[in-house]
């Protein structure tokens, strides 16, 4: 399966007002379309530049669909690579570069494991993300592992994948889990977010993810 990178489609494809000095008049559009080309093609080449190689998309969407698959067999008894979670963050989109840094995934529980967790005294959360991490241990013994906040982080040698356990609203949003101060879950609405951020992009010629990417290109070199 083929990368496809975003593309910068529309940037800086308006021609602005080029102004010479009072008296010359504006300059003529042969004179002005070659400097905008010139920026939008070193733009086009530096988001190649930062974008994931065919291997590590593939390693990474490998590591995405074993660790998922550890846990369906754990709480669903099947061993679905993909059923019950989805990608969020920089995967889901499109818009992580290189280096690979990790896999941002929500994994969806029975809601019987709420209820569950329910009869704890202390940090339900805190026990919860413990058993999610436990599960994923017995298949990667020998990985680095945590537990804490909102994620089980799983830091394999070239990725680290980050679980959200998260249990599904009747609202189509989510509750995911919170450690911080003995414990409560927090509420979210990925799907506002996801279409909110689908708007955006729409209505500035699909440039909003490529340019993300460039920035988070940006950062990381200074950093």
């Amino acid at each position: 399966m083929s990368v496809a990178a975003p593309t910068l489609r529309g940037l800086m494809s308006a021609q602005p007002a080029y102004f010479a000095p009072a008296g010359l008049g504006l300059l003529s559009v042969a004179q002005a379309v070659p400097q905008w080309i010139g920026v939008r093609q070193r733009f086009e080449q530096f988001h190649r530049n930062i974008a994931l190689t065919e291997l590590q998309y593939q390693d990474g969407v490998t590591k995405r669909a074993s660790v998922v698959a550890c846990l369906n067999r754990s709480y669903y008894g099947t061993s679905s690579p993909s059923d019950n979670s989805f990608l969020v963050g920089s995967w889901w989109e499109n818009t992580a570069i290189r280096p690979p840094r990790d896999v941002d995934l929500y994994f969806v529980l029975p809601i019987s494991v709420y209820h569950r967790f329910q009869s704890y005294q202390w940090n339900r959360q805190s026990a919860l993300l413990q058993e999610v991490k436990a599960a994923l241990a017995a298949t990667y013994p020998d990985t680095d592992m945590s537990g804490d906040g909102q994620v089980v982080v799983v830091r394999f040698r070239s990725y680290a994948v980050e679980v959200v356990p998260a249990f599904l609203l009747q609202s189509g949003q989510h509750w995911i889990c919170d450690t911080h101060n003995g414990g409560s879950y927090k509420q979210t609405d990925l799907w506002a977010e996801i279409r909110h951020i689908d708007a955006v992009d729409q209505a500035n010629g699909s440039n909003i993810r490529p340019l993300s990417a460039l920035r988070a290109g940006v950062f990381r070199s200074k950093f």
